[in-house]
Formats: C-alpha cells, sequence, structure tokens
C-alpha cells in the first residue's frame, strides 16, 4: 500500500495507526478524501486476467461515535 509515500502525500504521516513501532506491529494506510494514492501490487507468478481474479477491498469508516463501516470492492479482473 505503499503506507510510508501515501501518508507523507495525505499529511498523515504523524498518525499513530500508521507506525508500527507505536502499538503493534501493523501499519495501516490513511488517506484524505479527493486526494490520489499508490499502490503496488507484486504477484508469485504471471498474472493471468482470463483465468486469475483479482479484487481490491476498501474499508472506509470506524470513525470515534460511529459504528459504520463503509466497504468498496473495485474488481480489476473476474475470471469466467
Amino acid at each position: 500500500m505503499e503506507i510510508r509515500s501515501n501518508t507523507r502525500a495525505h499529511h498523515t504521516n504523524e498518525f499513530d495507526i500508521t507506525d508500527a513501532t507505536v502499538y503493534d506491529p501493523r501499519e495501516e494506510l490513511v488517506v484524505r478524501r479527493g486526494q490520489t494514492f499508490n499502490v503496488s501490487v507484486t504477484f508469485n507468478r504471471q498474472f493471468k486476467p482470463t483465468e486469475d481474479e483479482l479484487k481490491l477491498v476498501f474499508e472506509f469508516g470506524r470513525m470515534v461515535g460511529y459504528d459504520i463501516l463503509f466497504k468498496s470492492h473495485i474488481y480489476v479482473s473476474r475470471s469466467h
């Protein structure tokens, strides 16, 4: 998710959740609405769009005071 470069570009790099050294080894990507961000995908074999399915799932929400979580599924390719 290119967390370091994306969080710097979105001015969220000082949020504790983006730094694995603060609470636990997880790092989360925090970006701002309306700004682009970069994602790199590396496969362990050749990607075959006619045979492989690639779906990106983005979760939005989990704000203080809200139990709502929004999900967006983006199909890059679908095998049939």
